[in-house]
């Protein structure tokens, strides 16, 4: 279920415009309409917010599975 969610995530994030991406993005854009640099980021910031939430759960599950077999 993790991993899924996780895939449509990553999913939703190759679809982003140009100038939304999150890694390499199009910033001819920002000097025009000044809004895209701090969308961008926010957007960024919910979306690394959203994946490191959705692997808490699971990460320590795993750190607590570790302690009980040590």
């Amino acid at each position: 279920m993790v991993l899924k969610l996780d895939q449509e995530l990553l999913d939703w994030q190759s679809k982003l415009p140009p100038f939304f991406a999150l890694f390499h993005p199009d910033t001819s854009l920002d000097q025009k309409y000044r809004y895209i640099f701090v969308q961008r980021h926010l957007l960024a910031c919910e979306f690394l917010f959203a994946r490191i939430t959705l692997h808490r759960y699971v990460a320590k599950a795993f750190a607590y599975a570790r302690v009980d077999t040590d």
